[in-house]
């Protein structure tokens, strides 16, 4: 067997480079919009998360807000059966290092895109990027245990 010609090998490195790069522009165009929904006061808190800064559980830790986007908010008081979250569905999660809700640890956020796939993404305190992308095995190895990959609330 001929080992990788360093041509090919530059040229999977930068195509992988790329796609990395295009993930992280996606995050980022992702939390700007977010923000600009100015999504603490204008989304709904998550079914069973109706106050601020509750115990959170498994890797997410500390105390979480779960916030919800009118596509979700909609789906759910419609209360016809689904078997998927609607394209366009978003869910934010603010974690807290305390209850007092002083120090923000992270960001994460899930985008329901086209061909039913999720987007993820976890924000520093600094907003800047620790993981984005579809079918992320650090996301989804927790939430695929969830009704369409959502862990904190079921299907309506």
């Amino acid at each position: 067997m001929r080992p990788l010609a360093p041509a090919l090998l530059l040229s999977l490195l930068a195509a992988l480079s790329t796609a990395l790069g295009c993930s992280r522009g996606q995050a980022e165009d992702l939390l700007e919009q977010v923000r600009d929904d100015d999504y603490r006061s204008n989304y709904a808190r998550a079914p069973g998360w109706p106050d601020p800064q509750q115990p959170g559980f498994g890797p997410h830790g500390g105390f979480v807000d779960i916030y919800v986007n009118e596509v979700v908010s909609e789906a759910i008081e419609a209360g016809e059966p689904l078997s998927a979250w609607p394209e366009g569905s978003i869910i934010v999660k603010d974690g807290w290092e305390d209850a007092d809700a002083e120090a923000l640890r992270y960001v994460a956020i899930m985008e329901k895109r086209g061909g039913g796939e999720w987007f993820w993404a976890e924000y520093e305190e600094d907003d800047s990027v620790a993981y984005a992308g579809l079918d992320l095995s650090t996301c989804t190895g927790c939430h695929s245990s969830g009704e369409d990959q959502v862990r904190a609330f079921g299907l309506p």
